[in-house]
């Protein structure tokens, strides 16, 4: 056989099999090749340092561990919870009550912190009652504490301090 009928060949070939792999890769999704990593952060730790922050009485540093989750994940319980109880503290109340009202909408019905295991959706209940409580807001008090002791309450300002210290304890 003749040399340039052979290079000839062997091109053609070459050339077909190139054509034939682009052909062949025209039908493929390359957007859909590219996965993007979901990344989980577990927060437990620094909960548990929130935690510990607290029972030493930095209140301040608990505060910016909270935040610090938030950042990462607003709709985080543990934190919202934690932030709600700071600022019960603080007699910022607008603030605990912001706090509070996004814990209760997103924890379980069997929610207990990670920060604290003595902190359950009842305290979170307990917290909103006290906010309301101190910026006069007696009815939406009232409301919290129907949550607390499942059974109709429509106490007057005096009695709902009294359930209050009560349930507190």
């Amino acid at each position: 056989m003749n040399r340039s009928f052979l290079l000839n060949f062997t091109c053609y070939l070459f050339l077909g099999f190139l054509i034939l792999g682009i052909w062949s890769c025209a039908d493929r999704e390359y957007n859909n090749l590219v996965q993007e990593d979901v990344i989980i952060v577990d927060k437990t730790i620094d909960l548990k340092k929130a935690g510990k922050k607290l029972s030493e009485g930095k209140v301040d540093d608990a505060l910016g561990i909270f935040n610090a989750i938030l950042k990462d994940d607003e709709s985080n319980v543990d934190a919202n919870v934690g932030l709600a109880g700071i600022y019960l503290s603080k007699n910022q109340f607008s603030e605990s009550i912001k706090y509070g009202n996004k814990a209760l909408e997103e924890a379980s019905a069997e929610y207990t912190a990670t920060f604290n295991p003595k902190v359950s959706k009842r305290h979170i209940h307990l917290i909103l009652a006290q906010a309301y409580f101190y910026t006069g807001d007696f009815n939406k008090s009232n409301d919290q504490i129907r949550q607390v002791v499942s059974r109709n309450v429509n106490l007057q300002p005096d009695a709902l301090a009294k359930e209050l210290q009560r349930l507190a304890r």
